[in-house]
């Protein structure tokens, strides 16, 4: 039995992530108003090669959690579930509602307790 997942799939995965990070955002913000979070800076399904980015990939029918810190160094955790990668992105991005209304597995929440494992070059993160 084949597990991969569809482009379809994979495209729903990716609209449901954008705007269940994109809701939050706004009403953390909202509720928030002195500690704005910009989601301009958060890419899904993207991967940009700059500083202060956080975002999450697909690859190899997994998603992964990534930053890039301002000393340029990229920092990547997973794998996880569609459900996984939105907690694991609300934690890094500090919206508390989000990473309550997203469960995660055992094996996931190993994962995202552990720390970000450093990447040395930005074409070995996208391979």
């Amino acid at each position: 039995m084949n597990n991969k997942k569809s482009i379809d799939e994979i495209l729903n995965e990716e609209y449901e992530i954008r705007n269940t990070i994109d809701k939050d955002i706004m009403l953390y913000n909202a509720e928030y108003p002195d500690h704005q979070i910009d989601n301009n800076n958060v890419y899904i399904n993207k991967l940009v090669d700059q500083p202060g980015a956080v975002g999450c990939y697909h690859k190899d029918n997994n998603w992964f959690v990534y930053h890039i810190d301002d000393r340029h160094e990229i920092f990547v955790k997973g794998p996880f579930s569609k459900d996984g990668v939105i907690h694991v992105l609300a934690s890094k991005l500090y919206i508390p509602s989000t990473v309550a209304n997203h469960y995660i597995s055992e094996d996931e929440l190993r994962i995202s307790l552990a720390g970000m494992k450093p990447i040395e070059k930005f074409e070995q993160f996208h391979k």
